[in-house]
């Protein structure tokens, strides 16, 4: 997608073609969460507070092990540094959609679209994508780009 930054367009591209979606709402909709989607929500929060706080090491560290596998603990700082850099630091976001990312992740995976402000005053797109495992929320998939 042009305009987007993320954590490799492969990786991204990868898990976002095996997310169905469940639920999706428009960018002027109030999206109602279930239940379970709001855990999910708070999970995913608490890591972008991590990331918002640039705690890279514990947001690296809360990340999919087969992610944490695949891209260095270095390469993933550097990526997140770059993309702040490029679209400006998070000041305040809210659900934009929510969907299923079960055909990957397992069957309580949650993908988020965050409507996102940022200090340059312009707004911003990120994805999010949760999942449980063994008492544990894990972010599969991250991405942030203009929008």
């Amino acid at each position: 997608m042009p305009g987007r930054i993320g954590l490799g367009r492969g990786l991204r591209l990868l898990a976002l073609a095996l997310c169905s979606t469940a639920h999706a709402a428009s960018a002027q909709d109030a999206v109602s969460l279930t239940d379970h989607q709001a855990v999910a929500d708070s999970a995913a929060r608490a890591w972008l507070a991590l990331v918002d706080a640039r705690e890279w090491d514990a947001a690296w560290s809360g990340m999919a092990p087969r992610f944490r596998q695949q891209v260095p603990q270095a390469q993933w700082r550097s990526m997140l540094e770059r993309m702040r850099a490029t679209v400006g630091e998070p000041t305040g976001r809210a659900v934009g959609a929510v969907a299923a990312c079960a055909d990957f992740w397992g069957p309580l995976a949650v993908h988020f679209t965050y409507r996102s402000a940022t200090e340059s005053g312009a707004g911003t797109g990120e994805e999010v994508c949760v999942y449980p495992e063994d008492g544990e929320w894990y972010v599969g998939v991250y991405s942030m780009g203009s929008g």
